[in-house]
């Protein structure tokens, strides 16, 4: 089977038939969405389609595969919608997990012990209310970038952190450091 793709895309247009909908994303790329199984039961990429109410305009998260082909003699790749979820708009730093559009994965155990314990604390603190994959992308990409942090890869979100120097107490100040007129 291929490898399930994750992307956010807005959509441009969508062109229905009996068997697909073609829709075309900012970028002009198509991405089919086959209304039916082989066994005839309505797609999940179908169903989750109308139930987000997808039109041109719309910014979705889709998750895809591609597979190649051949046709008049030109390789070329067919773009095959599994499903679509909401979403903001407004995905993960690439920096952080990837700019590939896959689902990213914890790639050391240290990430999967920061990742769970950062889920546990969302949980706990009332943040999310289930670990879905929007939650397992904000969790991981948290714990990687306390890992860029700590390594001192990532500077300016770190140095946003630091705190404000803190006023000297009466003790620690020298009085010959006053000027006195």
């Amino acid at each position: 089977m291929s490898e399930i793709l994750n992307k956010i895309i807005t959509v441009s247009s969508v062109e229905t038939s009996d068997k697909k909908t073609v829709i075309k994303d900012q970028d002009g790329k198509k991405f089919n969405v086959w209304h039916t199984k082989k066994d005839g039961t309505p797609s999940k990429a179908s169903v989750t389609m109308q139930q987000y109410g997808v039109k041109a305009g719309s910014t979705v998260e889709i998750s895809y595969t591609e597979e190649d082909f051949v046709a008049d003699g030109k390789q070329l790749k067919s773009k095959r919608v599994m499903s679509f979820a909401p979403t903001t708009g407004n995905p993960a730093p690439k920096n952080i997990v990837g700019d590939t559009g896959h689902l990213p994965q914890p790639d050391t155990h240290g990430e999967i012990l920061g990742t769970s314990g950062i889920l546990q604390a969302m949980l706990a603190g009332g943040v999310i209310q289930e670990v879905d994959e929007p939650a397992i992308r904000k969790a991981l990409a948290a714990t990687r970038l306390v890992r860029l942090i700590v390594s001192g890869q990532e500077t300016s979100f770190a140095n946003s952190l630091r705190p404000a120097p803190q006023q000297q107490s009466e003790e620690e100040i020298n009085v010959e450091d006053i000027p006195f007129r």
